[in-house]
């Protein structure tokens, strides 16, 4: 559950009576939308809120809490320059109280309502209280970033003498040397001037001392019921019958499924390889085996096979949930970094030949089963609906179980990468140009900081080498002089390949080739598995 608070406008005002902010307890980030928050705080407190902004940044509604990795205890406000509303109140209370102090000045009379009159006019542009512009203005850091908008933005320029800026600068000067480092900067800063200017008791804490709020818990909930997004099929597509999607095969999940065996576990969809291996037995070889369409539609509750790509996928999205701060919602690049040392399918890159890759799985698996939500933007991001929660949970809790057990059994894991120095030299690795995924491996190599070449290589696909003395990740010569060749050679292959390659002269090739290459080491990768 996350708790998260708005500050109206009238917060920003030292004259306000200090009382609780108004909050909302979100049971699933996912399926609240920021629309709905605002309309549920607007309602609460009967003023006037049109936008949410977080970190000066203003929130798209149509999003949801986890699009924006919104954390338990966030504050949003109702306006995108929230200090200087609070200077300009500040000022403006200060004034008028200038004003109500000399009611027989006449100098002071004049000009403190000049004051007053241009401080409501800076808030109304801050405000955007006469909707002269579609938005508020964005994010101001600076005083001199203050002074342009008001001169540019509004009915008129607003004047701002040079008293006023001196006395801004120095109420900026002192919110960073005292309340930057509150809980609650802002309500730290408004509530000392308040005090200040005699509208709070002295003696009461400081609001930025303790919690934001401590009235009781669930007020204000938002649930399922509140901007739930669902699993509507008819509302995703306008009313319409969505049409049939491939079902990926239960068996292999990297498929799509062409076959269905009704007298296997309770009814299985099936790819054919998947099928004619799982029917080879004599247990099951006379199975009534019928076309996928003839399963039913009625689907049953979907469990992920152990370490295949859905169930990688849902446990690297909860273990995101687990972190301090949460990462409520991630990029698909996110989700592939993380969930790729969970699973041996490639999360990246379609196998060659194939039409389904594993990230695949993300829509033909997870959002159809209504699991993952995912929002798009500038950047796609996904995050876990609440069934998704629960389902991830069992995941990571299954995946904590198996590292347990070999962690008991002492079972030997492949050794973290310890370093590629070794005395004045760098290990590097060399990709053949004939590759088909050397782009990958350069891009994987570097983001583990490992030095990389793409290079035409007589024999193998990988080589390793020692860089001359000195040279760096980034080495991009070719200096045979001063390398050294280590004694190991990979050739990788596909099932597929190897097939195609046994059934010619190639593979008998490749392998005189790499004997007389004069490396100890000789290795052969088969990636995937036989069909």
């Amino acid at each position: 559950m996350v708790r998260i608070y708005v500050r109206n406008k009238g917060r920003y005002d030292p004259k306000t009576s200090e009382n609780p902010l108004p909050f909302l307890d979100v049971d699933n980030p996912g399926d609240v939308l920021i629309k709905h928050v605002r309309e549920t705080v607007k309602r609460r407190i009967n003023c006037k809120l049109d936008e949410l902004y977080y970190n000066n940044q203003l929130l798209d509604e149509d999003r949801s809490v986890a699009y924006s990795n919104l954390q338990d205890g966030t504050i949003l406000e109702s306006c995108s320059n929230p200090f200087w509303a609070a200077c300009m109140y500040i000022r403006l209370r200060a004034v008028e109280q200038e004003a109500a102090n000399n009611p027989t000045d006449q100098k002071k009379q004049r000009w403190t309502h000049q004051s007053i009159l241009n401080r409501a006019a800076a808030l109304g542009v801050l405000f955007n209280s006469n909707s002269f512009e579609r938005h508020q203005p964005p994010h101001l850091p600076t005083l001199q970033d203050l002074w342009t908008c008001l001169q540019t933005n509004g009915r008129k320029p607003v004047h701002m003498s040079e008293f006023t800026r001196t006395a801004l600068q120095e109420l900026q000067e002192e919110f960073q040397n005292i309340d930057v480092h509150r809980r609650d900067p802002l309500a730290s800063f408004v509530h000392r001037h308040a005090v200040k200017l005699g509208f709070r008791d002295p003696n009461a804490p400081g609001p930025g001392d303790g919690p934001v709020y401590d009235g009781p818990a669930g007020q204000g909930a938002v649930g399922n019921a509140l901007g739930a997004r669902g699993n509507n099929n008819n509302n995703r597509n306008g009313g319409r019958r969505r049409q049939n999607r491939p079902r990926p095969c239960d068996d292999c999940e990297a498929e799509n499924a062409t076959k269905y065996c009704a007298q296997c576990e309770g009814g299985l969809v099936l790819c054919k390889p998947c099928c004619d291996r799982l029917h080879q037995g004599r247990a099951r070889r006379h199975h009534n085996i019928q076309g996928v369409e003839e399963a039913p539609k009625a689907a049953k509750s979907y469990t992920p096979k152990a370490y295949k790509a859905p169930f990688a996928m849902l446990v690297a999205l909860f273990k995101g949930l687990s972190q301090v701060p949460q990462i409520m919602s991630m990029t698909a690049d996110d989700i592939k970094s993380r969930a790729q040392v969970f699973t041996d399918t490639d999360l990246s890159d379609r196998a060659a030949g194939k039409f389904f890759g594993g990230f695949d799985n993300m829509q033909n698996t997870l959002q159809i089963n209504g699991f993952v939500q995912r929002e798009a933007g500038e950047n796609a991001r996904f995050s876990l609906l609440q069934p998704g929660r629960t389902l991830a949970q069992k995941c990571t809790e299954f995946h904590q179980a198996v590292e347990d057990l070999l962690n008991v059994n002492r079972v030997p894991k492949v050794p973290q990468l310890g370093g590629t120095q070794f005395g004045p030299r760098r290990v590097c690795l060399l990709v053949d140009s004939k590759e088909p995924l050397c782009e990958r491996m350069m891009a994987l190599a570097h983001r583990q900081g490992v030095a990389a070449q793409i290079r035409d290589l007589p024999v193998g696909d990988f080589l390793w080498i020692l860089l001359p003395p000195a040279a760096g990740v980034d080495y991009a010569e070719v200096l045979p002089n001063d390398e050294q060749v280590l004694p190991h050679i990979v050739e990788r292959k596909t099932w597929d390949d190897l097939q195609n390659s046994l059934s010619t002269r190639r593979f008998r090739n490749q392998v005189e080739a790499m004997k007389r290459c004069g490396l100890r080491d000789l290795f052969y990768l088969v990636e995937g598995h036989p069909s």
